[in-house]
């Protein structure tokens, strides 16, 4: 649309393809686990031959909403294993950014020889609407032995995963405004938003761990680790490099292991290595090994602060009790980072690669 890039996503999922058709064919389902959308509803319809009519709504906080309809339309090779659901969106909303879009939902199985790989699209007349149609034969054998290896066909499957894959476009309002917006900052994060999205999928159907309790982690994830960063940086750059004189040189000449005239250089010092800490804390979230430093020089901290002048130990926010609510962070991040989704997970450009046509 208008030379705008698409958005495009793809993962893997190690489940076999009914189960990952419904998760995303049914509103229920869907709405689960897509952070795009909080409420998605069908709309009837008078037979299976007719898109399917919905709508959708986004909370946007303080009280609102956007709004909007769509219609999607399924496709299913049962032969080849290959689905596609195709889809056109939009809003009349005048305060929703997007008015109009569309794309579509792509499902390939992968089988144990992987002979199911990049596949590319043949025209729509070789495609069958019925996910039950099975090939015409003339030998009874056959169709008995079709029915006898459905369930080897859906393990393996599971074992190799269903290649799934979205690409959409949208036109966007409130002109130039609005396309700058779009481009810079709603566009990355819708991407961002929807490849999220798909790995919390993967690791509910793969993990069986339910998309709200993935949210509720992360939520705790990264809440923890910004108060970790955030501790780590305020505590460089307040006490130590803007005020030192007012608390924290006095307590690095009571630690008593340093020369007054040296006290104030190490002061500034130890503020920009505990700014530095703060800023790869916050790029670093996810490595255990950041996370296991980081607790050990609380600990080293705390300990030189409290053995060096036991006194501190009775004032207020004293670097003992410091040091284990920091720690205490680190270790809630750190367990909170187990079977997290990541966006980065996901390709976001489609591979090159040739394939084989339907």
């Amino acid at each position: 649309m208008d030379g705008r890039k698409p958005i495009y996503v793809e993962t893997t999922i190690r489940a076999d393809m009914e189960t990952l058709w419904a998760h995303t064919q049914r509103p229920e389902l869907h709405r689960q686990w897509d952070l795009r959308f909080s409420d998605i509803a069908y709309l009837p319809r008078r037979s299976h031959d007719e898109p399917q009519r919905f709508t959708y709504r986004t909370r946007i906080g303080f009280g609102l909403h956007i709004a909007g309809t769509g219609e999607s339309q399924s496709k299913i090779s049962a032969k080849r294993n290959i689905r596609l659901s195709t889809l056109a969106f939009g809003s009349g909303q005048p305060w929703s950014l997007i008015s109009k879009g569309a794309g579509y939902w792509k499902y390939t199985g992968s089988y144990a020889n992987g002979s199911a790989g990049r596949i590319e699209w043949a025209e729509q007349s070789e495609w069958s609407g019925r996910s039950e149609q099975i090939d015409q034969t003339d030998h009874t054998g056959q169709i008995r032995q079709t029915e006898q290896t459905k369930q080897t066909e859906q393990t393996k499957q599971t074992v190799n995963g269903i290649r799934f894959v979205t690409q959409y476009d949208y036109r966007t309002r409130f002109g130039l405004a609005g396309a700058l917006f779009d481009r810079w900052l709603f566009r990355p994060l819708f991407g961002w938003a929807t490849a999220w999205s798909f790995d919390a999928l993967r690791i509910w159907l793969e993990e069986g761990i339910p998309p709200r309790m993935l949210i509720r982690q992360a939520v705790i994830h990264y809440a923890c680790g910004a108060a970790l960063a955030g501790l780590w940086i305020g505590q460089g750059l307040l006490p130590k490099l803007l005020f030192p004189q007012d608390g924290e040189l006095a307590l690095m000449q009571a630690v008593g292991w340093i020369p007054d005239s040296w006290a104030l250089m190490l002061v500034k010092l130890l503020g920009v290595i505990e700014i530095g800490i703060g800023a790869a804390s916050m790029l670093l979230h996810r490595s255990r090994g950041a996370l296991m430093l980081q607790m050990l020089l609380l600990l080293l901290m705390a300990l030189s602060a409290s053995v060096g002048n036991p006194a501190l130990l009775a004032t207020p926010y004293n670097p003992a009790a410091l040091g284990a609510g920091m720690i205490a962070l680190c270790i809630a991040v750190l367990h909170s980072s187990h079977d997290l989704p990541r966006a980065a997970r996901c390709l976001r450009k489609p591979e090159r690669t040739g394939g084989t046509r339907l």
